[in-house]
C-alpha cells in the first residue's frame, strides 16, 4: 500500500471559503453534503442540535408539524431530536454542522425548555 502525503502551498487556507469556518462548532465538524435530484433523507433524528445552509438548488425540507422549500442561502436550525427529513428536488449542495452554530440568525426557543 502506497500513501501519499503532499505538502499544499502556505496559502491554502485562503482555499477555504469563509462560510466554513462561521459554521465550524467549536469542537466538532461539518459535512459538504452533495445530493443529486430525487434523494431523499427519510425521517431521522439527531443526538446534536443540526445546522444546515443550503448553497445550491431546493429542497424540500419537512419536520412534524410542516414543511418548506428551501434553497441557496437559506438556513435550517434543528434543536437534538427533532424528527425531520429533505428531498432533494433538484441537485443540491449544503453544509451540515451537527451543532447550533451562530451564523446571525437567533436560536429558536425549545417547547420542553421551560
Amino acid at each position: 500500500m502506497t500513501i501519499a502525503i503532499q505538502k499544499l502551498d502556505p496559502r491554502f487556507d485562503t482555499y477555504i471559503p469563509p462560510l466554513f469556518d462561521v459554521c465550524m462548532p467549536q469542537q466538532g465538524s461539518i459535512e459538504l453534503q452533495h445530493d443529486r435530484q430525487g434523494k431523499e433523507h427519510a425521517w431521522h433524528t439527531h443526538p446534536t442540535d443540526e445546522t444546515i445552509v443550503v448553497l445550491s438548488g431546493k429542497v424540500r425540507f419537512y419536520w412534524e408539524g410542516g414543511e418548506r422549500i428551501c434553497s441557496a442561502g437559506d438556513v435550517i436550525q434543528l434543536p437534538q431530536g427533532t424528527r425531520h427529513g429533505s428531498l432533494a428536488l433538484e441537485a443540491s449542495r449544503y453544509i451540515i454542522t451537527f451543532a447550533h452554530v451562530d451564523i446571525g440568525i437567533e436560536r429558536p426557543a425549545r417547547e420542553d425548555a421551560a
